[in-house]
């Protein structure tokens, strides 16, 4: 069923080594997952399967298809993401990225158009544009 159309836009930070929740804290929200480098990788269950995280991130989950259009939510993050300019050039320059995506579940024939405004403004962030597209939405 096309009513089962849905998106999520998430911001997620890397780096090697650094801590990047600060970002999270930056951004006023809390991560929905966060690692740091060389810490025992854990499940969302609380599980350790074994292995150590090989760098550090933070997700943070911005907006989804209940705070309007694609377009709309990516704005947002957007327009959420520049007053932390500073904060994401220093990440970049040390070597981190950070990447703004979103979980793009189509469950049928959709498409977007993204504005040459909202691409500008990623680009002028150095701030990545990602989509994780899945075949139908979960749950």
């Amino acid at each position: 069923m096309l009513g089962d159309f849905g998106f999520q836009v998430c911001v997620l930070a890397q780096h090697a080594d650094a801590d990047v929740s600060e970002l999270a804290t930056l951004l006023g929200r809390t991560p929905t997952h966060a690692s740091r480098s060389g810490m025992p990788v854990t499940t969302p269950a609380g599980a350790r399967p074994g292995g150590l995280y090989p760098d550090s991130r933070c997700l943070v989950e911005m907006a989804s298809n209940e705070d309007g259009t694609l377009v709309e939510c990516l704005g947002m993050t957007v327009s959420a993401l520049e007053p932390l300019r500073d904060y994401i050039q220093q990440l970049k320059n040390s070597g981190g990225e950070v990447v703004v995506f979103a979980r793009w579940y189509p469950n049928g024939d959709t498409g977007e158009a993204l504005p040459a405004e909202l691409l500008t403004r990623l680009g002028a962030l150095g701030v990545e544009l990602g989509f994780n597209v899945y075949g139908v939405r979960p749950g």
